[in-house]
């Protein structure tokens, strides 16, 4: 048995020796010399399988150690033409390779190399715009990168030297790199590993190299790093970051900067066991995706240590230190000793326990760093979202799956999580995230924390919140906050609440204890609260007001109280804070109080729903209470100047939408002070203008009520209650009056009740409002007409009490202002008997005369304002006294637009645009009114008032006109105002002609008269013109006079009395500073008169008057006879020369300021009568006594050689005046008979009536 058993045995053996035998002549000697003369049929073999055009050069096959060899000599991949990008050089080229294959490569259907040698191998690689790679033509895949490593770790010994690898990247953009493996080797014997790689990019020698030697263990997967056991050592020399970025599977990123570096790593036991590495760069740029921001570090320095123990690999950053672009002056970002110890499973190796220390970490330059890699996007949003800032010192973190108790029963049961902190954290911080998450910086204090409890011990100082979603404040600082808060799980609900926490800053002082229970499935969260307010700034204090009280609240509360502070404010908070702050609805117990001393309130503050505002009251202490939703606001007293407020409360219930706030109170104070206020405030806003023209005396008293809706379109309530008693009203100039007794009610919209009792210019007045129509008041009473004159402005033209006397007696008056949306009616009765009016005609009525008037005024809505200098709407009057005058115009636009007057019993006519005047009276006494106005006017110039200057008409007739002491009779007048200029028409039996005045303008700037009469007869004077010599001198100089217009007249018919002057021609140019007489001409039969002058205005005064005369004549006698001196003298031919100069305009011709000279000659003439009335002469002096004779007494010795019928050959004389004294000193007189010499002196002041 065992001999056939051996001789088996041998059977077997010896059959495969003859097959090994046979195998490899066979192989050896016929099959593998073959291949050197098919190189062409496998260049086309491979080329198919790799899809690549292949040439081959040369093969050379052998064989070494029993093992068949190869030698390939210019083995290259063509370009295929399905290829896109374009290359001019071969996919790859190998100049020559050098290979043994092992047995198993019979087999095993792939080459399997014993040894395999290369050098100076150039390979082309591709990145396509869509990211796909390949490598020498051949497309790089998942599946053939996962078999490549596999494949290294077979072979027994594998060695290539200076590799070249062209990479051609058309991704984003297209970029050419090289790069160079300089010395690659790879030995694999049985369970032993050893690798040697040395790269570079061209640009710097050896810039990579690694070294390793390990082995893996016995019936193991090779190619898994985790069954190896060994040491791997490498070392980085200005390694281009770009290029490594490119040596990545799918880099879709760009990068700069160069890395230095060294470390080594032993692994085994299925993981890493202990390792070390340094690494420095500097410029370092890398852009990711655009998810995350661009690493960019002008410097990094990190030191690593891994070791591991058992379970556990500790990783240790001993240094991290990395400084940003743009920050070369500060010194670098640190993070030292930073340790994570990974507890590992030992099968699967995943994570079961984290130990993590740290001494310190700058939270904000973590962050960025974070920011700049390519992190889960989670984690960046995070990161972006919370800017998380400050740092975090002596950081202890213990992470652990634990069994829990009841896993023994359960043993799928997954293990619980369990976790420990404890850290110091240094003023940190986040950006506020979301409505529920606010921000915070500048936190310190002590962390003690694991799964199920843990406390703050806060000593932060200079806090920052962004809290605007729970506050006012938007961005609050707290100068310290100091407590502690704790959280407890229990049944996995949180108890968090706080001890002794307190908070201050320069405004607010407060201390909190609160307790926060959070919500089941079954029971809702609760928290109490006890907020305790030691002192704050009332304003903070409501700025810091939490949200859940409603925003019309918050705000109203924001808007009423300005300065002031509180102090013992206390908030107290028990039930759900999801339906804080409570109602009937949600019970639960929210109360605040708030005292508030020394604040600025405003009752209601500005709406845009209502014009005007209320007016803030100050030194005010109030209470500010809150229960649950009701709103208390209580102002026991407060001041506006004078006023005092008393009792003024303001409520809300804020849970009522839209919120309703309800105020009321009283004021009492002076009325000016309260009538100020009120012309502000909603309730008198509409009389703003009014009231602040008016000056209010004594004291009154206000309740107001207010309700303010926050509902857009309702509409705010207002009630003021006014009670006045004996209140003085003055508005402007006008005389005050008294209110005895008076009540106003007055609503948003117009008042409801006003009744005044009073009395006002010397009689009882009545205001009531009309209790049968809306908006009507009713006014009736009494004034003595005395006293109508202190209506007049004090300022104005005429001074009140000269004219007091002028009327007397009492006018009543009854009527009615009605004020609605479109305008206000002013409508009154006067009853005028009781008057007596003493002015000149026809300004005149005795009392007892039944007369009647009335006074009715329009004044549209946008009108109403009291300063009617602004109205453009306009405004319409119409005013009747007795048959006195009649009135009626618009008033528009800063003018009287148009203006209807009659004087007497007529009817006015209102013109389209412009004055109409209409006048029909017996008698018109403007020498009287002229007087008046002398006697009672302040100023030499009328101001009128404005009116439109286009249009205008004056038309009527006056039986009897007094003027300049000249009566005329039945003149009738027409006049029309034409494109700025007025032409008249005047038509009497006196008086006939034309006048056209022109306005101001640049050839006329003092205006320009033109008139021409066919007809001027001027009766004899009614009486005596000159009062006194006094009186005269005061006209000259009381006053400076007002400028005189350019003059043209023309009278072809003058006659003065029965005296028959002839034509009359004067022309003069009128200036601001003076009055040129260019000519001045009157011609008859008898003489002729020419002149010319100069009236020159000064700064003070009225000026001076010059003037020169010449009068010729050829017949004396007859001129003097002509001038009603019959059988004075016959014959004559003479002339009388003079300049004449006076103080004061022209028409105002004063003789105590005459002064001047005189010459007069008579030739050839007879002297008919000697009379001492006759022999005045040399008195031709004025314009009325032209051609009258001075006095000249020639009785005496004289009068016996001057006997009538003396004829003369000569009468000669000069004469001086000065002062109204005519002197002389060569008269003479020559005749046949005798030659008379005099002189003397002529009183003209005396002798000459003008």
């Amino acid at each position: 048995m065992g001999r056939f058993i051996a001789s088996n045995w041998l059977f077997h053996l010896g059959s495969a020796l003859l097959y090994l035998l046979l195998t490899q002549v066979v192989f050896r000697y016929l099959i593998w010399p073959q291949l050197a003369s098919q190189q062409a049929t496998i260049a086309q073999y491979m080329g198919n399988k790799l899809g690549v055009d292949i040439e081959l050069e040369q093969i050379q096959t052998g064989w070494k150690n029993w093992r068949p060899s190869l030698e390939i000599r210019q083995l290259r991949f063509k370009k295929s033409p399905s290829e896109q990008f374009t290359l001019e050089q071969d996919l790859l080229l190998v100049p020559h390779l050098s290979a043994i294959f092992r047995w198993d490569t019979l087999w095993s259907g792939a080459p399997r190399f014993y040894e395999l040698s290369t050098h100076g191998i150039k390979i082309h690689t591709h990145r396509n715009p869509q990211g796909d790679w390949s490598v020498a033509g051949i497309p790089i895949n998942q599946s053939s990168d996962s078999s490549t490593l596999p494949w290294f770790m077979s072979e027994n010994l594998l060695q290539a030297q200076n590799i070249q690898i062209h990479v051609l990247d058309e991704f984003e953009s297209t970029t050419n790199l090289d790069f160079f493996i300089r010395d690659l080797f790879i030995a694999n014997t049985d369970l032993h590993h050893q690798i040697r790689l040395i790269a570079d990019s061209g640009q710097s020698q050896n810039a990579i190299q690694l070294n390793g030697q390990f082995t893996h263990q016995f019936s193991s997967k090779q190619s898994n790093w985790r069954n190896w056991i060994g040491r791997f050592d490498w070392q980085l020399d200005q390694v281009s970051v770009r290029r490594l970025l490119y040596l990545a599977k799918n880099p879709n990123h760009r990068g700069d900067g160069f890395i230095n570096g060294f470390g080594s790593i032993d692994i085994g036991e299925g993981g890493l066991i202990n390792g070390q590495a340094t690494l420095h760069a500097k410029n370092l740029q890398i852009d990711w995706d655009k998810k995350s921001n661009p690493l960019e570090l002008s410097l990094l320095n990190t030191e690593l240590l891994i070791q591991s123990q058992g379970k556990q690999e500790t990783i240790t950053a001993k240094q991290f230190d990395w400084q940003f672009f743009g920050q070369a002056n500060l010194p670098p970002n640190s993070l030292k000793d930073l340790q994570v110890t990974l507890g590992l499973q030992k099968d699967t190796h995943e994570i079961e326990q984290i130990i993590a220390s740290a001494p310190h970490i700058p939270l904000s330059q973590i962050s960025r760093i974070a920011q700049s890699l390519p992190l889960n996007f989670a984690w960046l949003k995070t990161f972006q979202k919370f800017e998380p800032s400050g740092a975090i010192d002596n950081l202890q973190v213990r992470w652990e799956k634990q069994k829990t108790q009841f896993s023994q029963f359960n043993p799928i049961s997954k293990p619980q999580a369990h976790y420990e902190v404890s850290a110091k954290v240094s003023n940190i911080g986040w950006q506020e995230a979301s409505k529920s998450f606010p921000g915070v910086q500048g936190i310190s204090g002590d962390l003690l924390a694991n799964d199920t409890t843990g406390s703050l011990d806060l000593n932060s100082s200079n806090v920052k919140l962004q809290a605007g979603q729970f506050i006012s404040e938007k961005n609050l600082t707290l100068n310290s906050i100091l407590g502690k808060i704790s959280w407890l799980k229990k049944n996995d609900v949180w108890e968090i609440q706080s001890e002794k926490l307190t908070a201050n800053n320069a405004n607010i002082d407060l201390q909190t204890n609160f307790q926060l229970t959070t919500a089941t499935k079954s029971i809702p969260p609760k928290l109490n609260l006890d907020l305790q307010i030691k002192e704050a700034d009332a304003i903070s204090f409501v700025s810091y007001l939490p949200k859940v009280i409603p925003a019309n609240t918050l705000d109203y509360l924001s808007k009423s109280i300005n300065s002031g502070t509180l102090k013992n404010g206390k908030l107290t908070i028990q039930g759900d804070p999801n339906y804080l702050p409570f109602s009937k609805k949600h019970p639960g117990t929210f109360e605040l109080d708030a005292n508030l001393s020394n604040i600025t309130f405003t009752p209601v503050p500005l709406s845009n729903k209502v014009n005007g505002e209320w007016l803030p009251f100050t030194q005010v202490n109030a209470l500010v209470s809150i229960r649950n939703d009701a709103l208390k606001v209580t102002v026991p007293n407060g001041l506006f100047k004078s006023i005092l407020a008393k009792d003024f409360i303001a409520t809300m219930n804020l849970s009522q939408s839209p919120s309703v706030l309800n105020v009321s109170g009283i004021a009492q104070g002076k009325l000016n002070d309260m009538a100020n206020y009120l012309a502000i405030s909603p309730v008198a806003t509409g009389f703003k203008d009014e009231l602040q023209t008016f000056t209010f005396g004594g004291d009154a008293s206000l309740q107001v009520d207010i309700t303010e809706s926050f509902a857009s379109k309702t509409p705010t309530k207002v009630v003021a209650d006014l009670n006045l008693t004996n209140n003085l009203i003055t508005w402007k100039e006008i005389p005050s009056g008294l209110v005895n007794k008076g009540r106003l009610i007055i609503d948003e919209t117009s008042y409801r009740t006003i009744d005044l009792q009073g009395n006002w210019l010397g009689g009882p007045i009545n205001i009531k409002n009309n209790l049968s129509t809306k908006g009507v008041l009713d006014i009736f009473g009494e004034i003595e007409s005395s006293r109508l004159i202190e209506l007049l402005p004090k300022d104005g033209l005429l001074t009140p009490d000269s004219l007091r006397k002028k009327w007397q007696g009492p006018v009543n008056y009854q009527g009615s202002i009605n004020k609605n949306v479109n305008r206000t009616l002013v409508n009154f009765n006067v009853d005028l008997k009781q008057l007596s009016v003493d002015l000149p005609d026809p300004i005149y009525k005795k009392s007892g005369n039944l007369s009647l008037g009335f006074i009715q005024v329009n004044i549209p809505s946008s009108s109403s304002s009291p300063n009617l200098t602004t109205t453009s709407t306009g405004i319409d009057w119409q005013i009747k006294l007795g048959d006195l005058i009649h009135s009626i115009g618009t008033y528009k636009d800063r003018r009287v637009e148009k203006h209807g007057l009659t004087i007497g019993n007529l009817t006015p006519v209102l013109p389209s645009k412009g004055l109409s005047i209409q006048f029909d009276t017996p008698s018109i006494n403007l020498d009287a009114w002229s007087e008046l106005i002398k006697t009672t006017q302040k100023s030499s110039e009328i101001t009128a008032v404005a009116t439109d200057e286009a249009t205008g008409k004056i038309e009527g007739q006056v039986k009897t006109l007094l003027l300049a002491n000249h009566k005329f009779e039945n003149i009738g007048l027409k006049a029309e105002r034409i494109n700025g200029q007025w032409l008249a028409n005047l038509i009497s039996p006196s008086v006939e002609g034309t006048v056209r005045f022109q306005d101001k303008n640049a050839d006329a700037p003092t205006g320009a008269i033109e008139a021409n009469f066919i007809k001027l007869q001027i009766p004899n004077p009614e009486m005596p013109v000159v009062k006194s010599g006094a009186q005269v001198t005061a006209i000259g100089n009381n006053s400076t006079a007002s400028p005189l217009p350019s003059l043209d007249l023309k009278i072809d018919q003058l006659i003065i009395g029965n005296t028959k002057l002839g034509e009359l021609k004067l022309k003069a140019l009128g200036k601001p500073q003076n009055w040129n007489i260019e000519s001045f001409t009157i011609k008859n039969r008898f003489a002729n008169l020419n002149g010319s002058g100069q009236w020159q205005k000064t700064s003070i005064g009225s000026g001076q008057t010059s003037l020169q005369v010449e009068i010729t004549t050829p017949d004396g006698g007859a001129l003097l006879k002509e001038l009603g001196y019959a059988k004075v003298m016959s014959n004559g031919e003479g002339s009388l020369k003079g300049n004449l100069l006076w103080q004061g305009p022209p028409q105002d011709f004063n003789k105590k300021t005459l002064s001047g000279n005189l010459n007069f000659e008579m030739k050839k003439g007879e002297i008919l009568q000697v009379d001492p009335g006759v022999a005045k002469l040399l008195g031709i002096l004025s314009f009325q006594s032209l051609f009258k004779f001075a006095t000249l007494n020639l009785k005496g010795s004289i009068g016996e050689l001057v006997t009538p019928g003396t004829p003369f050959d000569l009468i000669s004389a000069k004469g001086q005046l000065k002062n109204g004294l005519l002197l002389t000193d060569d008269f003479e007189l020559l005749s046949t008979l005798a030659r008379i010499a005099m002189r003397g002196q002529i009183n003209l002041l005396e002798e000459l009536r003008i």
